[in-house]
């Protein structure tokens, strides 16, 4: 593992500039008192990185080792960990590297300091033993802490213009595609960090729209999702998933009616899913809370990177502590998703009701203003799309395409925009109306 990751280190200045940023130390990688090839190896890069802008090569390396204080011995165990390093194949992201090492450290620390503390117990030093685990405990919170990035603002020039020219290329976005591209164009996409919600009445395509947002990166950007069902059981959303995955109508899947046509075709959908690198994983608790979220994603940590949270949804979470209102409470939950989106630097899509007064009517479009429960879902949200559903008489029937008007807020600086969903229920897609001018 920390050989990959000094590889991501050696072919990526980006890489280097995010490990400057982060405050990443060398002790991570090999916490040992004797001399690591490893830990030296890492010093060298950055320090080479920092003085000079970029990743250093082998013969650069040779020049700058022969300017420190190693002995041979040491030179040459560097240089030859430079050549294995070199000849790696990477199998892991950078990221979710970066996040293993540091796991394993903080155990490490941990597991030491509560040594160290049960001892002092044993010696009847109850002051010294609270105080060696409140070290551990603190030493290995300050580690595993995604959110926190330090350094002074000239430090990251050199990285935020090639952030800038990475995604000028294309080969880095600015955020994750929702497939619908109105929403899309006036949000750039859905960033690490944000929270996103989702508000509509009963029936009216939230549940659909997360799933498809979610299927969509899975399948098309090949990324990690996280999916928290609390309405559905997990086995339901699997049905709609398969659903929309092959074509084939939801009712008939669930009832096991498909013809033999159709029983080939969702055969075929199954091979594809099973042999699908990227991960839909469903964790089905229908008692949640925020902290309950934040506790499976760290326990999956170790197996998993997720690039997207999909929360469904919002209105029926517990608050992780109860207030005298319902309406704090619900804020607080909102407050406690974009914890998450922050911690794990990633997007947390969501979704809530809307007003049950304000269901009926002739508007066509719902405004922030309706939401239910709590207005502090809007305040602590950066994007919010309100879906409403314009020819309801059509679930009536479980025929035909729905029109659904999706009306987006920008939260920060209130941009406005719409656009139109064609809905299929039964085949559990979703698409943006397109016109031929």
């Amino acid at each position: 593992m920390e050989k990959e990751f000094l590889l991501h280190l050696l072919s990526s200045e980006t890489n280097l500039g995010k490990i400057v940023s982060s405050g990443f130390k060398s002790e991570y990688l090999d916490s040992s008192d004797t001399f690591s090839p490893v830990r030296a190896l890492f010093d060298v890069i950055v320090t080479f990185f920092l003085k000079y802008k970029k990743a250093i090569t082998g013969e650069q390396l040779v020049t700058y080792l022969n300017t420190q204080p190693f002995s041979k011995d040491e030179i040459k165990s560097i240089l030859l960990l430079y050549e294995e390093v070199k000849g790696i194949q990477p199998a892991q992201s950078f990221d979710f590297l970066s996040d293993q090492i540091k796991l394993k450290y903080s155990k490490r620390i941990l597991q030491l300091k509560l040594n160290n503390g049960t001892d002092y117990l044993l010696q009847n030093d109850v002051e010294k033993a609270l105080k060696t685990f409140k070290e551990g405990i603190f030493t290995a919170e300050n580690v595993l802490q995604k959110a926190t990035a330090e350094g002074s603002i000239q430090e990251s020039v050199l990285l935020r213009a090639r952030a800038y020219s990475d995604i000028k290329k294309g080969i880095t976005r600015p955020g994750l595609k929702t497939g619908f591209a109105t929403l899309d164009k006036l949000s750039g996409g859905m960033k690490g960090g944000e929270l996103i919600v989702v508000m509509a009445g009963p029936g009216e395509g939230k549940s659909t729209f997360l799933l498809n947002v979610g299927y969509h990166n899975q399948i098309f950007a090949n990324k990690n999702i996280f999916y928290v069902s609390i309405e559905n059981p997990k086995v339901q959303l699997e049905r709609r998933y398969d659903s929309l995955h092959s074509g084939l109508p939801y009712s008939r899947l669930r009832d096991g009616t498909l013809n033999e046509e159709e029983e080939q075709i969702y055969k075929k959908a199954l091979n594809n899913i099973v042999t699908n690198k990227s991960v839909f994983y469903i964790f089905d608790q229908p008692i949640c809370s925020p902290q309950m979220i934040a506790a499976k994603l760290a326990e999956l940590e170790t197996k998993y990177k997720f690039d997207l949270i999909i929360v469904d949804y919002l209105g029926l979470l517990r608050p992780d502590k109860t207030s005298s209102s319902i309406w704090q409470d619900v804020g607080n939950i909102a407050l406690g998703l974009r914890e998450i989106a922050r911690v794990y630097n990633v997007p947390v899509l969501t979704a809530t009701q809307t007003r049950r007064e304000n269901q009926k009517g002739q508007r066509s479009r719902y405004e922030t203003y309706d939401v239910a429960l709590s207005f502090m879902i809007i305040y602590h949200a950066d994007t919010v799309l309100a879906l409403k559903i314009l020819n309801p008489d059509i679930l009536n029937t479980g025929l035909g395409i729905c029109e659904i008007n999706a009306h987006i807020v920008k939260c920060r600086d209130g941009s406005l925009g719409d656009f139109v969903i064609d809905a299929n229920f039964e085949r559990m897609k979703l698409q943006e109306r397109t016109y031929i001018v």
